[in-house]
């Protein structure tokens, strides 16, 4: 029993050490109506109910890189929006990992943007980390403050992780079918197969059936139509007899 105990003291211990290494920015004045207030991107949908509660980590999202992701942050009270994520997993996050930043000079602002992580990124977890400072877009000098580890007045911080998968891992199907037209898309999809498609079932990243869309045997081009669902990424199983194929698509 002893080894067995060391081995997950050693990873509770291996696991926090990597936490620690990371800062965290000051808020001289706390959070209190300064704050997140919600983050959506991927499968990932939250919303604060403590804005003292920093640490996100065990929520995820699936982006791929080299694609843009659709990404909303909702703020209150005068805050910007800065967006940092450590692509080299060295626990600092460098001006180069600075992937977003904007003031919007409004009451409660809703910062929209397609979040695009590097192509050249390591597959794998990755921290992702949100500031919302009080009249501040987090990067600028200012006396409100600045910087992923800096000072501010007001606001707060909230890390979560980010699965980066690699821009091959979008378009591998067993089946043979590939994708005509715009990906990322609005709503129309158009698959294109050169064999007999039973049905093309629609999942999001986490595995839940969204949509089923019956092909009945149908080759060549297939239309589909993901308008009405919710901003994201989606898979498209396309299935022939008992073989399958995967692809990734991501509705706008």
């Amino acid at each position: 029993m002893v080894p067995r105990y060391a081995s997950l003291l050693a990873l509770c211990c291996s696991s926090f050490a990597a936490d620690a290494q990371y800062c965290s920015p000051n808020f001289a004045n706390g959070c209190f109506n300064w704050y997140t207030q919600t983050v959506d991107i991927a499968e990932l949908s939250w919303e604060a109910t403590d804005c003292n509660a920093s640490d996100q980590t065990d929520l995820s999202a699936t982006v791929v890189a080299g694609v843009a992701m659709p990404m909303t942050v909702v703020n209150a009270n005068w805050c910007g929006c800065a967006i940092w994520v450590d692509l080299d997993d060295n626990g600092d996050f460098g001006s180069n990992e600075e992937l977003f930043h904007l003031y919007g000079n409004m009451e409660t602002a809703t910062y929209d943007l397609d979040l695009l992580i590097p192509e050249s990124t390591t597959a794998g977890p990755h921290r992702m980390r949100i500031i919302s400072g009080w009249g501040s877009d987090g990067v600028s000098e200012g006396p409100n403050g600045y910087g992923p580890c800096g000072d501010y007045q007001y606001g707060n911080h909230v890390d979560f992780t980010l699965n980066v998968e690699p821009a091959s891992a979008i378009d591998e199907p067993a089946v043979p079918v590939r994708l005509m037209g715009m990906n990322p898309t609005t709503g129309p999809v158009v698959l294109a197969s050169t064999e007999p498609l039973d049905a093309v079932l629609v999942r999001t990243v986490d595995g839940r059936l969204v949509r089923a869309v019956p092909a009945n045997g149908q080759a060549g081009s297939i239309a589909l139509d993901l308008t009405g669902l919710v901003s994201g990424q989606y898979i498209l199983e396309c299935r022939s007899g008992k073989a399958s194929g995967r692809m990734r698509v991501i509705k706008e």
